[in-house]
């Protein structure tokens, strides 16, 4: 397990291009960005490969998210006896993962002892729950960047919030949600969404993008051949 955090990527990314540049004109947004990039770049590949085991060090919890009623609007696709919850907040966006359904990992009751809700497709979504085995089975799809819920149990409509688990693209969007206990569900100081084999080949990677998309050769000698030092960096525009 790895016990990284944002910020002691972000400080190990400054000890690396401190020998090439003056590291105080990028700033630590900058770097997160490429990190979550690469991160997002290198799990898309090597998950497509293999999905079937997520290693649980990769997965974001975004703890308790509130429900409420959708719209008839929202429904227009369904029987008009249909009622659908949705979330209140749009959920971030995910890795999807060859064969699955949007990258979520786990759409559920808050209480995690209860079996998960079945992810499903929109157009799926439309026609589950019709036998008489699977009426009272919770779907989840996701539309227009929402989880939306359906489900002939009654159960469902007397829910004020789910668990959403799963491989968010921007680690740093789950800091936008609350566990059940109102605490952030991710700050940079939480544990970074990533294995220990993942570090050295991303702090590579970020390494050069940083020196080769931020830093410029500066001709310092003022003179007509190509003296330059590559200790100048600046920002591109």
């Amino acid at each position: 397990m790895s016990n990284v955090t944002a910020n002691m990527l972000i400080y190990a990314t400054r000890e690396d291009i401190r020998s090439y540049s003056d590291d105080s004109s990028i700033d630590d947004r900058t770097i997160i960005f490429e990190w979550n990039n690469q991160r997002a770049l290198l799990l898309k590949r090597s998950l497509d490969i293999n999905s079937r085991i997520i290693n649980d060090d990769l997965i974001q919890d975004l703890g308790c998210v509130e429900l409420i009623a959708a719209s008839k609007e929202e429904c227009c696709d369904f029987s008009s006896e249909c009622k659908i919850m949705r979330t209140n907040k749009k959920i971030p966006a995910m890795i999807a993962l060859h064969g699955s359904v949007g990258g979520m990992t786990r759409v559920g009751s808050i209480d995690k002892h209860y079996r998960n809700y079945s992810v499903v497709t929109y157009e799926k979504a439309m026609y589950s729950g019709k036998g008489r085995a699977s009426k009272f089975a919770i779907y989840a799809y996701r539309m227009n960047d929402y989880v939306y819920l359906i489900s002939g149990n009654p159960m469902m409509y007397r829910q004020k919030y789910i668990n959403i688990r799963g491989l968010i693209a921007d680690p740093e969007l789950a800091s936008t949600f609350n566990t059940c206990d109102s605490d952030p569900c991710y700050t940079r100081d939480s544990p970074y969404p990533i294995t220990a084999d993942m570090i050295p080949i991303i702090q590579e990677l970020v390494k050069q993008r940083i020196l080769s998309r931020y830093m410029a050769p500066t001709d310092t000698s003022n003179n007509s051949n190509d003296d330059t030092d590559s200790a100048t960096v600046k920002q591109s525009k």
